[in-house]
């Protein structure tokens, strides 16, 4: 088929965005067997990646973004978005040399069918000229969105926040409808949206998640580490390593006080690097993560916010380690505690539920059954084939009753 894959990020191999590398190894997927065109967003750093992206597509074509996260520019576009109908974080992807870009591939060559990567990047359904087009949601965003908000001190940006996640939730739901497929990562996002779209063709597909190191994790730890790992420059990750420091690592420290904890991933805050300590490390980026993994005894996910499949839990499963998490970070894993995946919401018990699996090194009889579960839950093949046969059988005009 002929795919023009339209995306809000550069997919690239050496993304530290778990949804970024997710677009990539999909876009390297398509690529096997589809005549793929790219078309994205793509700051200075990313352009390093255009070559070697060029050998898997028939064409790679690139658009400056309207502003970088972090920027004096991005700040503004947060600004203009209140006096917007677009949520902010689609403002900040709407641009009129993107759209430029969307008409000349179709003044150019004709497409089977256009996939469109991010959230943000929805209302460019506009611009498709009646292209069948399949929207991907890695997760929902305005769930996550309504989660963050919830969990926000601050009542000034819970209220700004609250505001602009309403723009959101009509944003997404009303573009979602004008798309031929959306695509999700878990049943319960499924669920969400039969429950806006009841008509709507949805599939659930696995996400990518890096297992390539998990046959080097064989070392036993040899002493009691705790290991958090993330793009800690996103929000919801950066506020979970802080509730787990102020929150739960004093009540296991009272029992275990050599307890140490490492929170790896790149670009972390100023407000979690400072809580360094003797026996916490905030590590920002490292090149090769399987030692961190080596040393670890349990792997932690103490989310208060997000939406969608966590590849975190999956990864961290998949190196033999139990995982400790949230409801929020267990969500769409179908794992019991015989797996390793145990979930406490409460602080107090997310705090016993770790001393537990310390004591007397009982996280090592969860090696096997971690790995078992990750291997049996996690296929990726499966999900690229589904992807494929909904292109398809869109593409044929199949009906969406036939499909559901």
């Amino acid at each position: 088929m002929k795919i023009l894959f339209l995306s809000a990020f550069f997919p690239s191999p050496t993304a530290d965005s778990a949804g970024v590398l997710d677009a990539y190894h999909l876009l390297r997927e398509l690529s096997k067997r589809n005549e793929v065109t790219l078309l994205s967003f793509a700051a200075g750093e990313d352009r390093k990646q255009i070559p070697s992206l060029r050998e898997m597509c028939r064409s790679v074509i690139t658009v400056d973004p309207p502003a970088l996260p972090g920027s004096n520019r991005y700040l503004f576009y947060t600004g203009l978005s209140f006096g917007s109908k677009l949520p902010a974080i689609a403002r900040m992807s709407h641009s009129r040399h993107m759209v430029h870009a969307l008409l000349e591939q179709f003044s150019h060559q004709q497409f089977d069918i256009v996939h469109v990567e991010f959230t943000q990047m929805a209302h460019y359904v506009e611009y498709l000229n009646g292209v069948p087009a399949v929207l991907d949601e890695s997760d929902l965003a305005f769930v996550r969105r309504e989660r963050f908000a919830r969990t926000t001190k601050s009542l000034t940006t819970r209220i700004l926040l609250e505001w602009d996640t309403r723009k959101l939730k009509e944003y997404e739901i009303h573009y979602c409808g004008r798309f031929d497929g959306i695509l999700v990562r878990t049943q319960q996002d499924k669920n969400v949206l039969k429950g806006f779209l009841p008509t709507a063709r949805i599939e659930v597909i696995s996400p990518w998640v890096d297992l390539s190191f998990a046959g080097r994790i064989d070392q036993l730890p040899a002493e009691e580490e705790l290991l958090f790992y993330g793009a800690m420059w996103r929000p919801v990750n950066d506020q979970a390593a802080i509730y787990f420091i102020n929150e739960i690592l004093p009540r296991i420290r009272s029992k275990r006080p050599n307890t140490k904890l490492t929170v790896l991933g790149s670009r972390p805050g100023k407000r979690l690097t400072e809580l360094q300590a003797k026996n916490v490390v905030v590590t920002g980026y490292v090149e090769d993560v399987a030692p961190y993994y080596s040393r670890a005894s349990v792997v932690i996910v103490p989310l208060l916010s997000g939406a969608g499949i966590k590849g975190k839990v999956i990864q961290g499963l998949a190196c033999g380690k139990p995982v400790v998490t949230t409801s929020v970070g267990a969500e769409g894993i179908p794992a019991a505690e015989e797996d390793g995946l145990f979930v406490h919401d409460d602080p107090q018990h997310f705090a016993e539920r770790v001393l537990w699996l310390l004591e007397e090194r009982r996280y090592l009889s969860f090696r096997d059954p971690a790995r078992r579960f990750a291997r049996k839950f996690h296929d990726w093949a499966a999900g690229v084939s589904r992807l494929e046969g909904l292109y398809e059988e869109i593409a044929k005009g199949v009906p969406v009753n036939s499909y559901c």
